[in-house]
């Protein structure tokens, strides 16, 4: 292979010695190039504990396409850390990495569109509520998110727990939902909307299209520990586009309140969802 190697890329009549070099050369460059594919698949942080402050010094060290690993263990969160940066934040997997929360853990203000993955974490906000209480919140107005992924992660109570509040696309697949109100909200307002989701609704309205919230192969699960009429696992207002399909949605046990599952509305000025697909 060598003597192929030699002979394909060394000009004719070159000498031995001269031919070895560039091989040299050619072979460095090769070994550059494979290296700097492995730097953008990004380096492994892994954050001193599961406490806010540890995570958001892992988050901060973090360079674009980074993995940034909650170890286990437990903690309360009082306030959000800002994702600003298209990185993976994993946790050791939702039995073992567990944040307890007051507030919004993540909110997501990326400044250029990127990809972002949250994996493997139990979100817990203690108790039924429906006071607005992300647990997850995209609410950039700058930059417009496509590539999200949310997928094997737990979420306890909370109020839009995942809220899409400006235009992003991405997945939420594998996740269990228990007790929420409104689960996932997504809308669709468009960066800097004077009425929101008036822009949207000029955007053309495409069936089957993936350009939307995808919400697949997760488990929203309610018992009487939801204590009043609770809003729909997805909901929908400002020209939110979302698919949902695969999902499992038991309320058996729940018998204190009806269920509604999927909601789509607008009000006072807000424009209404424009478009489900199941």
């Amino acid at each position: 292979m060598k003597s192929e190697f030699l002979t394909k890329f060394a000009p004719k009549g070159a000498a031995l010695g001269d031919k070895k070099k560039l091989a040299t050369a050619l072979l460095c460059l090769l070994a550059f190039v494979f290296l700097g594919e492995t730097r953008v698949n990004g380096a492994t942080l892994a954050a001193a504990s599961v406490s806010r402050t540890d995570v958001a010094a892992a988050v901060a060290s973090a360079a674009e396409g980074d993995t940034v690993v909650i170890p286990a263990g437990t903690a309360t969160w009082s306030s959000p850390v800002t994702i600003t940066k298209g990185i993976t934040i994993q946790g050791f997997g939702t039995n073992n990495t567990k944040i307890v929360r007051t507030d919004t853990i993540f909110s997501i203000a990326l400044t250029a569109d990127r990809p972002l993955r949250i994996t493997g974490i139990y979100f817990s906000a203690g108790s039924f509520t429906q006071n607005t209480s992300p647990a997850i919140f995209f609410g950039s107005t700058t930059v417009h998110s496509t590539k999200f992924r949310i997928d094997h992660c737990r979420f306890d109570y909370g109020s839009r727990t995942i809220w899409v509040a400006y235009w992003a696309y991405g997945v939420i697949d594998h996740c269990y939902f228990y007790n929420s109100d409104s689960e996932i909200a997504a809308s669709g307002q468009d960066l800097n909307d004077k009425q929101d989701g008036d822009v949207e609704w000029t955007k053309p309205i495409v069936p089957g299209s993936q350009n939307c919230v995808v919400i697949e192969d997760n488990v929203f699960y309610s018992d009487n520990g939801v204590t009043a009429d609770a809003n729909e696992k997805l909901y929908g207002q400002g020209g939110g586009r979302a698919i949902f399909r695969h999902n499992t949605v038991n309320a058996t046990a729940m018998t204190s309140h009806p269920l509604a599952a999927i909601d789509a509305h607008g009000y006072f000025g807000i424009r209404g969802t424009i478009l489900y697909a199941l």
